[in-house]
């Protein structure tokens, strides 16, 4: 048996009904019992075009006894508060699994969500106190974001002072002639504005042409 994706159907059987049909996959015969929608890339877990039952593995991928083995098993959840039902269970389950490598004594594993295992993963794999990894990488990004953000709010505060700047001695002959600071500013605060609409306002005009 096997079930395959949308873009599988469309490519080997036309996008018809392949219920029922023969697939060969390399030496192996799989009869198509269901077709489902294109699952994206990204979710490298459960991306791909044939999905096929656990027993039709060969023989070196299912007598592999490592702890790091080549099957991963996801767990779908119906609602969001599911979620914390169903990590609670695995490690009520987990508490009863022991290592089959006599050098280790404890197995730590969790049911975690994409973003968890990502944060996991970018950790090191370093710890696993529940909640540890997933708000350590989100301050990270976080304060990536800002940075990012701020940069162009630090680049109009350089441009305003250095045309301040330039333009110091004609604000000082301007003090000179009794103009008040006040009234300096509203210069100031009002003249970009007043431009960039102006500048709005003005006709777009076809480029010349030879």
């Amino acid at each position: 048996m096997a079930v395959i994706s949308a873009q599988t159907c469309r490519r080997i059987f036309g996008g018809g009904n392949a219920a029922g049909k023969i697939l060969e996959v390399g030496s192996e015969r799989f009869r198509v019992i269901g077709v489902v929608e294109e699952v994206a890339g990204i979710q490298f877990s459960a991306h791909a075009e044939v999905w096929v039952p656990v027993g039709a593995a060969p023989p070196e991928v299912r007598s592999d006894p490592s702890l790091h083995g080549r099957f991963e098993a996801l767990i779908l959840a119906r609602t969001q508060a599911d979620i914390l039902r169903i990590k609670e269970e695995y490690q009520t389950a987990l508490a009863h699994v022991g290592p089959s490598d006599p050098r280790y004594e404890v197995v730590t594993s969790a049911a975690n969500t994409p973003f968890e295992e990502v944060a996991w993963y970018n950790d090191g794999w370093k710890s696993y106190r529940e909640g540890y990894h997933k708000w350590r990488l989100l301050l990270i990004w976080s304060g990536a974001v800002v940075l990012f953000m701020s940069l162009p709010a630090l680049n109009l505060i350089n441009l305003n002072l250095s045309r301040i700047l330039e333009r110091a001695s004609e604000i000082g002959v301007r003090k000179a002639f009794a103009a008040s600071s006040h009234s300096q500013e509203v210069q100031w605060r009002g003249r970009s504005p007043a431009r960039g609409r102006g500048g709005g306002l003005l006709p777009q005009q076809e480029p010349f042409r030879t």
